[in-house]
């Protein structure tokens, strides 16, 4: 396996999407309510300016939230796979012109192919190590790997979004049927299903979407 990775800042305006839910045992079963519900609302005094509400170090003032919210929430957004390494565009038009990304999915791979695993993250900080997976239809696994922010080397040790991939090269001989792409984070496991077929292989849009994000920067 030969990992490289993509580093990119994400917009995280919503909750992972419905289909990416970790398989955390409760999780599904909460209940969803059919009316807005208020989660703090600032003191009829304070300012429009702004109002933090979390307590800590830049904010003297007890947690506002009805429901507590922890200050970090890591969690993998987003577990697709890929014919080719995701190609981000930095602003989306050049001398006015549209440029279009090509995230290249694909859910489905003939045997000895190259595949690209692709995880974004929310609130990544070093040292939460992520196991990945390469599972065969019967649950064995192929391949895996550990991945530590702190392995990047970056300037910060914490972002609230990042994002990155590794190739992962099928054997030649890869048994035919559905195989899994495995990631165990934070307490949670997030998985991400594809094929492997007899000779042809398909691209086309994968069953995951991303989040909205900002420009991705390359390193």
């Amino acid at each position: 396996m030969i990992a490289t990775a993509l580093l990119a800042w994400w917009i995280l305006a919503a909750p992972p999407p419905a289909h990416l839910s970790a398989l955390a045992p409760d999780a599904l079963d909460a209940p969803v309510s059919a009316t807005p519900v208020p989660v703090f609302a600032p003191a009829e005094s304070e300012t429009p300016d702004g109002v933090d509400p979390l307590h800590g170090a830049c904010n003297a003032a007890p947690d506002r939230w009805i429901v507590p919210q922890p200050y970090e929430a890591p969690r993998i957004d987003t577990l697709t796979t890929h014919s080719a390494e995701p190609t981000l565009v930095d602003c989306g038009v050049a001398n006015g012109v549209p440029v279009h990304e090509n995230p290249h999915f694909a859910d489905s791979f003939a045997p000895g192919a190259t595949l690209w695993a692709f995880a974004s993250y929310s609130d990544h900080r070093n040292g939460e190590v992520t196991h990945f997976s390469v599972l065969r239809p019967d649950a064995s696994v192929e391949t895996s790997w550990d991945f530590d922010l702190a392995s990047e080397n970056l300037p910060k040790p914490f972002y609230s979004g990042t994002a990155w991939d590794w190739s992962v090269t099928l054997p030649a001989d890869a048994q035919a049927g559905t195989w899994t792409l495995e990631a165990a984070f934070e307490d949670q496991l997030y998985q991400h299903a594809f094929t492997v077929t007899g000779t042809t292989t398909t691209h086309g849009h994968s069953r995951h979407a991303r989040p909205a994000r900002e420009p991705p920067v390359r390193h």
